[in-house]
């Protein structure tokens, strides 16, 4: 039988086989060689880790401003809470527990240092200055009611004195900020008004109402409260929305003027 016409020569089949197992070396050759550089970097890792110390002897270094500025921590804002309640000449009520015409904390918070005993003390000059807290204190239960604030020493003992830094006197009654009490008083307003004009916000607001409303509720937000520099009158606004999804793009272009002296909320009269 004739050979194939696309038969290859003997020495190209060798030639071949020889070129297949150099390759098939060299594949086993850089297996092996990557086997050994792994386990030769697993001791190396291994010798580090053994041979690091179970304590390090390097130590924190901290600015010495750090706790000139550093904010009060839980622990003492506790401290100086405690400590304010237990002031007997203060009168002050446990927030929980306090009216309107009580004494009570409204604010407790960081009272950063006089700035040329900071420097005295960053340049290594004068003592680190006391660490200290500002207490503001609705104070309802003296007569004319007013609004303090209190500076808390760190000191031991602690102590405190009257802060008027800024005012150089107490802050009016009526000019200070809204808390849960005053709120309550709006929201009693704002309900009794809505009682009063129920029918007519029905029929103007295609069913949406303040009071007694199931799907169609007006909802309201404040703006103020505004205090009169020469009087104790405070005026608040109070503006209604339509309680759907997009609140913030549903007024209804009703707005209820509040005003009012003191915190007697049944004085108080709406236009």
């Amino acid at each position: 039988m004739a050979k194939s016409e696309n038969a290859l020569p003997a020495r190209f089949k060798i030639i071949i086989a020889i070129l297949v197992l150099i390759i098939v070396g060299l594949v086993a050759a850089l297996v092996v060689v990557s086997v050994n550089k792994s386990d030769d970097r697993g001791n190396l890792r291994n010798s580090e880790f053994s041979s690091c110390p179970q304590k390090t002897t390097l130590k924190p270094q901290y600015m010495k401003s750090r706790d000139l500025y550093r904010d009060l921590s839980e622990d003492e804002l506790i401290q100086v809470r405690d400590y304010i309640l237990n002031v007997s000449s203060l009168n002050v009520t446990p927030f929980e527990k306090a009216t309107i015409n009580s004494n009570h904390i409204f604010l407790i918070e960081l009272q950063n240092p006089n700035k040329a005993d900071a420097i005295a003390y960053l340049d290594g000059n004068r003592p680190k200055p006391i660490r200290a807290a500002n207490v503001v204190i609705f104070k309802g239960a003296v007569s004319p009611q007013v609004v303090e604030e209190i500076l808390v020493y760190f000191d031991k003992p602690m102590r405190h004195e009257p802060y008027t830094l800024l005012t150089n006197r107490t802050i009016p009654f009526h000019a200070r900020p809204v808390n849960k009490h005053k709120i309550a008083i709006q929201d009693e307003i704002v309900n009794d008004f809505g009682m009063k004009a129920h029918e007519v916000l029905y029929k103007l607001f295609g069913g949406y109402v303040i009071m007694n409303c199931a799907d169609r509720c007006l909802t309201f937000g404040f703006s103020g409260p505004i205090a009169m520099a020469n009087s104790n009158e405070l005026k608040f606004l109070a503006w209604f929305l339509r309680d759907v999804p997009g609140i913030a793009v549903q007024p209804v272009g009703l707005e209820l003027l509040i005003q009012g002296e003191g915190d007697d909320g049944s004085k108080w009269k709406t236009r």
